[in-house]
């Protein structure tokens, strides 16, 4: 089974297509419970404003925290002392000793040998004890295949849910595993819309309405909700290490723990969608 990553973009803050958010005192719960919920990691960025003070609040010391920044595109930048500076940074705010993982966010500036300093730098941090691993969060299979052939790194962070299975390339998850790299899965329901009742109702998704109708005909004939198709799809898929998921309270957290896969599910052909209109969330307007 894949560990759960507890994302934060929305904590304090609305977030998402949904504007879903979850209070501070609702994540403090989890947190607090964290044996008992089997929460391990937490997903955040220096990008979600406050949220690393926010997280310095609690007791984190039994999480491994995983955190994006974004490198800056002035090349005249001191890559070294900008690196060392924003790692601590985030550890002052955190009040923690070390980061578990570091991932780059604007990961494809990286596709540039000019920027290639900050991944030694975060290397040398590697080193000294500050970072226990690096990586890259992608939006593309073309960027990261690029990235792996570039870098060394730990951790590859991509989006990957039931409609957006690009990244279920077999050749890409055999070059992974033989580079022994993690592979963590975002937008595993791709901003709680796959959760819903009914998109067609949602007048941005209402010109997929044939798809959608497919979509809960497909759940229906399966008996399944929409949170056990989801889990089930991520789970079943090799070499996913965790999947970052977004809740908006603790019950909504447990019924993600409480979820029972269906491990012999047929996920059929039509479920993959390629429109990017509809499978990625930077272009819904």
């Amino acid at each position: 089974m894949s560990q759960i990553i507890l994302g934060t973009a929305n904590l304090n803050k609305k977030y998402g297509f949904l504007k879903k958010s979850i209070r501070f005192s609702e994540f403090k719960k989890i947190i607090k419970n964290s044996n008992k919920n089997k929460v391990r990691y937490i997903d955040t960025s220096i990008n979600y404003s406050g949220v690393h003070k926010i997280l310095g609040k609690l007791n984190l010391n039994k999480i491994k925290v995983i955190t994006k920044i974004s490198i800056p595109t002035n090349n005249n930048i001191n890559a070294e002392l900008w690196i060392e500076k924003i790692i601590k940074n985030i550890v002052r705010d955190l009040k923690t000793k070390s980061l578990y993982c570091v991932l780059i966010h604007n990961s494809n500036i990286l596709l540039n040998n000019k920027y290639k300093k900050y991944i030694l730098n975060l290397n040398e941090l590697k080193k000294k004890g500050k970072i226990k691993k690096i990586g890259f969060s992608v939006y593309n299979l073309r960027e990261a295949k690029i990235l792996l052939k570039k870098y060394k790194f730990d951790i590859l962070q991509v989006p990957l849910n039931i409609i957006n299975q690009t990244f279920c390339d077999k050749n890409f998850l055999q070059n992974i595993r033989k580079k022994n790299i993690e592979i963590h899965a975002r937008s595993i329901f791709l901003q709680g819309i796959l959760l819903s009742k009914d998109l067609r109702k949602m007048k941005y998704f209402k010109r997929w309405r044939t798809f959608w109708k497919d979509y809960y005909n497909w759940l229906n004939k399966n008996r399944i909700s929409g949170l056990t198709a989801c889990l089930s799809f991520i789970n079943g898929v090799k070499n996913i290490s965790g999947y970052v998921i977004g809740i908006e309270n603790e019950k909504q957290f447990k019924q993600v723990l409480d979820c029972k896969i269906k491990k012999n599910l047929k996920f059929e052909s039509f479920l993959s969608q390629k429109n990017k209109k509809l499978i990625d969330p930077s272009k819904w307007k």
